[in-house]
């Protein structure tokens, strides 16, 4: 009989404290709606927070190529987040993008993204990393600031023409 004995505490430590980190980021990550992405360039496959896939509509389990998220997005918005990528992964550069994307139930909602280009060993683009976040309600926002601000310079011009005439009719009445 022979035998050994290999103290793993310390292994059973460093499991545990990952574990509870990645508790943490997910906890994070939920308080601020707040999606993690990674896309492995050399499969075509994106991981994604449970979150990110409910979002997209994609089962929780299961392979992601770019072509399915790219499908999900606003066709006006398709081409330059395309481009977007291809500059990103060619110059080696951060990346952030706004974009419309298209719900399965058909309601759009506007997104942003962040990312970073991460290389192999060869310095090879290897995969991207980012995060993205609902940015709908601050869209909402501006185009509802911008409406405002046009509002304001057509009551602004009314109320110029309104002294205006007035001024004239003055003067006509009393020369």
């Amino acid at each position: 009989y022979i035998g050994s004995c290999v103290d793993v505490t310390e292994l059973v430590n460093k499991d545990q404290a990952l574990q509870d980190s990645e508790e943490r980021m997910r906890v994070a990550a939920e308080a601020v709606n707040l999606s993690i992405w990674e896309w492995d360039l050399s499969k075509d496959e994106i991981w994604a927070t449970n979150a990110r896939r409910a979002l997209l509509g994609l089962p929780a389990s299961g392979k992601i190529a770019l072509e399915d998220f790219i499908c999900r997005l606003h066709p006006d918005d398709r081409d330059r987040v395309r481009h977007t990528i291809n500059d990103a992964i060619h110059t080696s550069e951060d990346f952030d993008s706004e974009y419309r994307l298209i719900l399965p139930d058909g309601i759009v909602r506007w997104m942003s993204t962040r990312g970073s280009v991460h290389f192999d060993d060869s310095r090879k683009p290897a995969r991207l990393l980012g995060i993205s976040i609902d940015i709908t309600e601050r869209k909402q926002a501006e185009l509802e600031a911008q409406q405002d601000r046009a509002e304001l310079s057509h009551l602004s011009r009314v109320a110029l023409i309104g002294e205006m005439s007035a001024s004239i009719a003055h003067e006509l009445n009393q020369p």
